[in-house]
């Protein structure tokens, strides 16, 4: 059931299909010590879920808005949706690299080598 759900994506997303992903969120909670924009994923999904019902009542009632506001919510809703899956796929890369290689990453020619995912 879920992977017929994720064909139909539609072009904006609603809370509700965001309410979907978020409760399978818990499963992968041991990739949370390696992802790196928590802080700012969070950020960018408080600000969109805060400021989307503000921009649409300033569209709606007040028109002293346009719709380009409330696009740019969701807009910026979705961009924080693409890089917590980004983020979280860069995190269980590196939970793979790190059981593979240990906890250290390995010298290269006598130096430390970067740590990439090409």
């Amino acid at each position: 059931m879920f992977w017929p759900r994720l064909i139909n994506i539609p072009q904006q997303s609603a809370y509700g299909d965001v309410a979907f992903y978020f409760n399978y969120l818990p499963i992968w909670s041991f990739l949370f010590r390696y992802v790196r924009q928590g802080l700012v994923i969070t950020c960018m999904m408080i600000v969109a879920a805060l400021m989307a019902p503000v921009t649409w009542y300033l569209w709606i009632y007040a028109g002293s808005a346009n719709a380009n506001f409330y696009f740019a919510m969701t807009f910026i809703f979705n961009i924080a949706q693409t890089f917590l899956l980004s983020d979280l796929i860069y995190a269980y890369l590196k939970q793979q690299f790190f059981i593979k290689n240990g906890l250290t990453i390995p010298r290269i020619n006598g130096f430390e080598g970067q740590l990439e995912f090409t």
